[in-house]
């Protein structure tokens, strides 16, 4: 199941999450590829990346690259910081990068 062909609702443990944005809007909105987002989506739904393997039929080490590239366009380290700015986003709220404090 390909994030960007459906709507933005899908399960999180017990709850399920119904966005206002579309995974679409989520994907441009935030500069991710659709296999970063997809990834991220499943990252959410608590898969890990031996079942996202197989679930999408690509190596674990393809995952990885596409989670850390992911997660390097999300500026952020853990896939916890990852989902939280992916709910945000498709829940509404406006995300704006925070300003750089290079005055050197």
């Amino acid at each position: 199941m390909k994030p960007a062909t459906i709507d933005s609702a899908f399960r999180v443990g017990k709850y399920v999450f119904h966005g206002v944005r579309s995974y679409e809007q989520a994907r441009r909105g935030l500069g991710l590829s659709p296999r970063e987002l997809e990834i991220l989506c499943l990252l959410a739904r608590g898969e890990n990346s031996a079942s996202i393997s197989k679930t999408l039929g690509i190596s674990d080490a393809t995952i990885d690259t596409f989670r850390r590239r992911a997660y390097a366009k999300l500026g952020v380290h853990s896939s916890g910081s990852a989902i939280a700015i992916l709910m945000a986003y498709l829940s509404g709220s406006n995300l704006a990068p925070e300003p750089s404090n290079d005055s050197a």
